[in-house]
């Protein structure tokens, strides 16, 4: 969702722009889109399928290269089939390796040319690579010098025809209020059963933390109708209700994933990161922002609620001020 979630600016910046715009995904990515735009043409093209274990989410892509290429063919195909039904002049590929076209202009986004993993990393960014260098340019979405949020995640000595267009957020044209709510938030994401076992454990330690009013993002635990005194559950919520809440919570428990670290430049909370164990762009990108005073971060296995600083983390909007329109950011970029 998070690939999905972040293109919104794109997508609102291209229809700005007078471009017919039509959308291709999958799952709930599809329905999510068909949701936020009812009146674009949507249509559905296969995923990957690829299954997360327990271990490092690189290693599981890289057990799973036959089907992945195999996907990557698939949409592919289909991808060039709807080329010719819509008569597409360009296409915009958010990390789908086989959506591209040599009867169009072909951009691929990523945040990550330089993929993390604890063995075989040379291997996998080759492969990386390999599909990237299909496209006609590669768009970053951070700021290009010293003060970025990917860190070497975009570090590559590959030649790419490669554009850093700035932050991708939803939230990029919406006010952060100062008026706080909730003591916490927590927002855990991440392949299941694992989310749900440590979203308990969460939850079970909870009183520890000594918390007055905790608000919670839950689909599952929402419809399984947990109740308590000062927890208040949450599903999935619109937009514009979902920036409120943030807004309105003291601090943010969650993943550092990257479009969640895009969204924390537009409010106004203090982020502590607990990465999904085994996924080594979170772990990285953890360490990274702890590294730079802007967010704490616990592992899985060593968290506790002490653990939480007092100190008001908070990522350097002031430095980034200038750059964070993502219309002017856009505005660079030539279709």
């Amino acid at each position: 969702m998070g690939h999905t979630t972040r293109i919104i600016p794109l997508i609102e910046f291209l229809i700005q722009k007078n471009n017919q715009v039509i959308i291709a995904a999958d799952g709930i990515c599809l329905k999510y889109l068909k949701e936020r735009f009812p009146n674009l043409i949507v249509e559905e093209i296969s995923g990957y399928n690829i299954r997360y274990s327990n271990k490092y989410l690189a290693l599981d892509m890289l057990w799973q290269l036959p089907k992945i290429i195999s996907g990557i063919r698939n949409e592919h195909c289909e991808i060039e089939a709807l080329v010719k039904k819509h008569i597409i002049d360009v296409i915009i590929s958010d990390n789908r390796y086989g959506v591209h076209s040599k009867l169009c202009k072909s951009y691929f986004i990523t945040h990550q040319l330089n993929i993390q993993a604890p063995i075989f990393q040379k291997l996998i960014n080759l492969i990386n690579h390999f599909f990237i260098k299909k496209f006609d340019d590669c768009w970053v979405p951070d700021l290009k010098g010293k003060i970025n949020l990917t860190g070497n995640l975009t570090e590559s000595k590959t030649s790419f025809n490669t554009k850093f267009i700035g932050p991708l957020s939803r939230f990029w044209d919406k006010k952060s209020s100062i008026n706080k709510e909730y003591d916490c938030l927590i927002m855990i994401s991440g392949p299941e059963p694992k989310r749900s076992i440590f979203e308990k454990e969460l939850l079970k330690t909870l009183p520890k933390s000594k918390y007055n009013k905790v608000g919670i993002i839950s689909p599952k635990l929402f419809y399984e109708g947990f109740s308590s005194n000062f927890i208040h559950v949450f599903p999935q919520l619109s937009d514009p209700d979902f920036h409120n809440l943030m807004n309105k919570s003291s601090i943010l428990i969650t993943r550092p994933g990257y479009t969640t670290v895009m969204d924390l430049l537009y409010i106004n909370t203090t982020p502590f990161f607990i990465p999904t164990k085994g996924q080594t762009e979170q772990e990285y990108l953890a360490k990274y922002y702890h590294k730079k005073g802007w967010a704490n971060f616990s592992t899985e296995d060593d968290f506790s609620w002490n653990k939480i600083p007092k100190r008001n983390y908070k990522f350097p909007v002031e430095q980034f001020s200038d750059q964070l329109n993502v219309f002017n950011n856009l505005n660079e970029i030539k279709l």
